[in-house]
């Protein structure tokens, strides 16, 4: 071997240097970030978990930072990690509208002062899930028509207060 390939060889190697240190510290960096992923990941589906359903506000614990899309609908941001190996993760959940046994006769929804001719279908008991917006009108709702034999929702689950319907006032709350 002569010194001039020699020294075109080292040069290459010189020149080549940064890229080889780089793919090869590469597997180690995508483990971390794979790491502190999970970290996330974990910590993101145990918040959610632990709030789904209930009836109180999130709020911020450690990494994690709940911010609210529409009544009941919440998505919670956890993060783990450093710099460049930071890594986040979103999941949703919902939380109840009202107390649970309506007990303070508080209800998610304004009671309409009259309902439509239509009747509010199974999968939209009152109508508020898009029914009523499709329509134009308040659909009477299921504990109301003959699908409350079939789909009944006790009335500490209504989304609204029924109660003038079933104290005979025909024309609702307002008289």
């Amino acid at each position: 071997m002569n010194i001039v390939s020699s020294i075109v060889g080292i040069s290459i190697m010189g020149a080549a240097a940064p890229g080889v240190m780089q793919m090869s510290i590469a597997p180690v960096e995508a483990q971390k970030r794979a790491q502190n992923f999970g970290i996330a990941e974990s910590a993101a589906v145990v918040y959610a978990a632990q709030h789904e359903g209930t009836a109180t506000s999130p709020v911020t614990a450690g990494d994690c930072e709940p911010t609210l899309l529409t009544v009941g609908a919440w998505q919670v941001t956890c993060s783990y990690g450093t710099d460049n190996y930071r890594q986040s993760v979103t999941r949703g959940f919902r939380v109840l509208t009202q107390p649970a046994g309506n007990n303070d006769n508080t209800f998610a929804v304004d009671a309409p002062a009259s309902f439509s001719i239509w009747q509010c279908p199974p999968d939209d008991p009152f109508g508020v899930e898009g029914f009523n917006d499709r329509t134009n009108g308040w659909c009477v709702p299921t504990p109301l028509t003959h699908w409350g034999k079939s789909h009944p929702i006790e009335p500490e689950n209504w989304v609204y207060d029924l109660s003038p319907w079933f104290t005979g006032s025909a024309t609702g709350p307002n008289g």
